[in-house]
């Protein structure tokens, strides 16, 4: 079991998602979970223009934030789409900070400074 500190999603997240679910080739490997950076997803993306809409929403988001951000990518293998070797993903945004119970503090001041909830959440591994 794992624990991230997920952003909760607002509009600007939602867009932000769908923007990458859309145009972003994630690599499959073998892991279940896989948290990747600003650099791999604007890497993994081959429309210029998408890139660099995705890497200003991004930017603008870390910058509201104060923190880094990175996407978690949950791929579950569903057993039809596994067949075809397909996978089904659930994509986030998590803040990169501590992820336990003391993060409370830094959670709240989060979402003062920018309107933006932070949730801490366990995902088996």
């Amino acid at each position: 079991m794992r624990r991230y500190c997920i952003i909760q999603e607002n509009n600007k997240i939602k867009r932000l998602l769908s923007i990458i679910k859309t145009h972003y080739k994630a690599e499959y490997g073998d892991s279940l979970v896989q948290e990747v950076n600003l650099s791999h997803v604007v890497n993994k993306i081959y429309n210029d223009d998408i890139k660099k809409l995705v890497k200003n929403l991004w930017q603008e988001l870390e910058l509201k934030l104060g923190y880094e951000i990175r996407l978690l990518e949950v791929n579950s293998k569903l057993s039809i789409l596994h067949t075809f070797n397909i996978r089904a993903r659930d994509l986030c945004f998590i803040v990169k900070i501590r992820p336990d119970i003391t993060s409370e503090d830094i959670f709240n001041s989060i979402y003062k400074a920018s309107n933006f909830k932070v949730k801490l959440k366990a995902i088996k591994v």
